[in-house]
């Protein structure tokens, strides 16, 4: 079996992203990591689902849009409703950029994208964030040793 993420900050088709509400702030959290589970090796291994994806970025129009992406291509990986998917692995909700120039250079997505592990029992993304960050530092602090 195989997984399949999506990386979203926004606007379109964040709203197709599980919410959460922060109870200390009272603020909207979305999960922008979404992963779709147990998706059969055939479905994933189909030329179509990724001429399908990758038409999205090369011919954008009104009929390869968000919609299409969340509610037609995700769902046909495991055929289940994209919702069954957040309660079948690890997740972890973030607060959303703003705006859409904030999304556009949104360095948490990055890092998200680097941290993020969609496996059951996988550590948070916050743990290898705070790896990838050590990482940098040391890096950082080689270069200014000498």
């Amino acid at each position: 079996k195989f997984s399949f993420s999506v990386i979203n900050t926004g606007p379109d088709g964040l709203e197709y992203h599980p919410s959460n509400f922060d109870s200390t702030t009272g603020r909207q959290t979305k999960q922008l990591c979404m992963t779709m589970w147990d998706i059969p090796a055939e479905r994933v291994l189909d030329s179509t689902f990724w001429v399908l994806l990758f038409r999205m970025q090369v011919y954008p129009s009104k009929k390869n849009d968000a919609a299409f992406l969340y509610t037609k291509l995700l769902t046909s990986l495991n055929s289940r409703p994209l919702l069954s998917n957040k309660e079948s692995g690890p997740a972890e909700f973030y607060y959303p950029p703003s705006t859409q120039e904030a999304a556009e250079q949104y360095h948490e997505l990055a890092r998200l994208a680097l941290t993020t592990i969609p496996d059951l029992g996988a550590r948070p993304s916050k743990f290898s964030a705070l790896l990838l960050m050590n990482a940098a530092v040391e890096i950082a602090y080689r270069g200014i040793e000498d």
